[in-house]
């Protein structure tokens, strides 16, 4: 790989980690000045919520956006996309509408009946965001991707302040994330307004439609396996053990998920756009090299200080939140590289043996978390980090079997091992 090309990655990375870096940063900061108001319960109603949109998020774009980057075609597909997630949102909006009475009914939480329908209104805010998002990533103009990055979860963060003081409970979280997709929405458009046109050509859709039906499978196991559980887990055990549950979640991958997942998209596209796939190898190990010792590092400090940062931080009716996230941290350290192993498939083409590892272990995990869900939240946990790390060494098996191009080093060895070790030893000695 040249030095200028070498530059031109680094450059993208840095944009794209510090714009969802300063993002990541603000928002779960405003986040936590909300729950020290709100109680576990409020969010757990939320995080119902929040499992309703990433089930949107599976088909919003019919996998289009990424079926775009990787046609290296000249011809404009995103008037097409634009008209295809036009069409999804009204559907996806009717679909929430018809089973809001039914979600009532189901976890016995009256506020769904107000909450649902406008969560639904989201449907139409991404459909006219993401075709522009599209395009920026076609053209790696990380610099406009990461201003869009800080506006959105600042507006979130800031409207669910304002609201929470005011005593608006759930609807100050609800509101806050209708919110912030507006703003995120307004400033595409006015960014690239000329995107904004309908067109129909059946021969592009087929054409975006075969790549995009394998990201939709892999989403749809990836919701499955990160969202799915909060219905369960709601439903057996309560709101006020699905808040601490999913907050946990978050905040136990809150860091890396501020670097790592922004480092993957930039690789995605850099891989995307090399027509000599040989050079794909050099910037795999030098992703892995680095960023394997810094997720174990990350996964001991958040064992070590993770007391004292939440009850500084969201105060003591909190604390039972303090294990939780001390176990889920361990599976950072093999999850983000996994995950690369999946940008890196897609980039060379395969694609068909991810969407059946993805389907396979969404059944998996989900299967699993709804039989740990009748017990206890420790059951729970400790269930979704097992599966987690035995899906990661499945993940590794599959993708080395299927190319020759990136093989499997010591180093990666070594880590994978001091991982298990390290969850092994966390799992034995926290108190859930």
């Amino acid at each position: 790989m040249s030095q200028q090309s070498t530059r031109a990655v680094l450059g993208n990375i840095s944009w794209n980690v510090a714009g969802n870096l300063i993002g990541r940063i603000l928002g779960p900061l405003l986040q936590i000045l909300v729950a020290r108001i709100l109680l576990p319960s409020d969010f757990g109603v939320f995080a119902i919520v929040l499992a309703v949109v990433a089930m949107l998020e599976v088909v919003r774009d019919l996998g289009f956006t990424q079926a775009v980057i990787v046609d290296h075609a000249e011809k404009d597909y995103l008037p097409m996309q634009f008209t295809a997630q036009l069409i999804m949102a009204f559907v996806l909006f009717a679909c929430i509408v018809m089973l809001t009475p039914l979600a009532v009914d189901l976890f016995s939480q009256p506020e769904l009946a107000t909450i649902l329908p406008i969560v639904g209104c989201v449907v139409f805010l991404m459909a006219g965001s993401d075709p522009v998002i599209t395009c920026l990533l076609k053209n790696q103009n990380y610099r406009a991707l990461s201003f869009r990055q800080v506006l959105m979860p600042l507006v979130t963060g800031i409207t669910g302040l304002v609201l929470a003081y005011q005593g608006y409970g759930v609807y100050s979280l609800v509101f806050g994330l209708l919110a912030g997709h507006f703003a995120n929405t307004i400033f595409l458009v006015w960014l690239y307004h000329d995107q904004f046109r309908l067109a129909w050509q059946p021969d592009v859709l087929v054409r975006l439609f075969i790549f995009g039906r394998h990201i939709i499978m892999q989403r749809l196991s990836g919701f499955f396996v990160n969202q799915a559980d909060s219905f369960f887990v709601s439903i057996n055990l309560g709101a006020g053990s699905l808040g601490i549950y999913r907050l946990g979640n978050q905040l136990a991958l809150l860091l890396p998920s501020l670097v790592f997942p922004q480092v993957a998209q930039v690789l995605f596209t850099e891989f995307s756009s090399r027509k000599d796939k040989s050079s794909i190898a050099g910037l795999y190990y030098h992703y892995i090299r680095w960023s394997g010792g810094l997720l174990l590092v990350y996964s001991i400090l958040a064992y070590l200080l993770v007391h004292f940062l939440v009850e500084w931080m969201l105060g003591n009716h909190w604390l039972s939140i303090v294990p939780v996230i001390q176990v889920i941290a361990v599976v950072s350290a093999t999850g983000y590289l996994a995950a690369l192993n999946v940008e890196a498939a897609k980039s060379l083409g395969i694609v068909r043996p991810y969407t059946v590892f993805a389907i396979l272990r969404s059944l998996a995990t989900i299967t699993a978390v709804i039989i740990a869900s009748t017990y206890s939240l420790q059951a729970v946990v400790v269930t979704w980090v097992c599966t987690g790390l035995l899906a990661n060494v499945v993940n590794e098996i599959v993708f080395h079997r299927c190319q020759d191009l990136v093989r499997l080093r010591p180093e990666k060895l070594v880590i994978y091992l001091c991982a298990w070790l390290w969850a092994w030893y966390v799992i034995r000695h926290v108190q859930l």
